[in-house]
């Protein structure tokens, strides 16, 4: 449920220093957010519109696309329980 309906469906973070990313300076204090609802419906997942219990049980749980699931944000922010999942 909570990859069709994430409780928080874009999380807002800020750089905390200047850094050169690709080709672009990005400066301290810059905001950007992750649409993790779109995450949660990226071509990576089969049938992504589906709720589907079973791709989470047995064999089919290693084929789930870790980059593409974050139900409690990411980073040093993200929900303190999600490594006891």
């Amino acid at each position: 449920v909570l990859r069709i309906s994430p409780v928080v469906p874009v999380v807002i973070h800020s750089t905390l220093q200047d850094f050169r990313w690709r080709k672009f300076h990005i400066q301290k204090r810059t905001q950007f957010g992750a649409n993790i609802l779109a995450l949660h419906h990226s071509v990576a997942w089969t049938e992504a519109a589906n709720f589907d219990v079973s791709r989470w049980l047995g064999d089919k749980l290693a084929t789930i696309p870790t980059e593409c699931y974050a139900p409690f944000g990411f980073g040093p922010r993200a929900c303190i329980a999600e490594k006891y999942l």
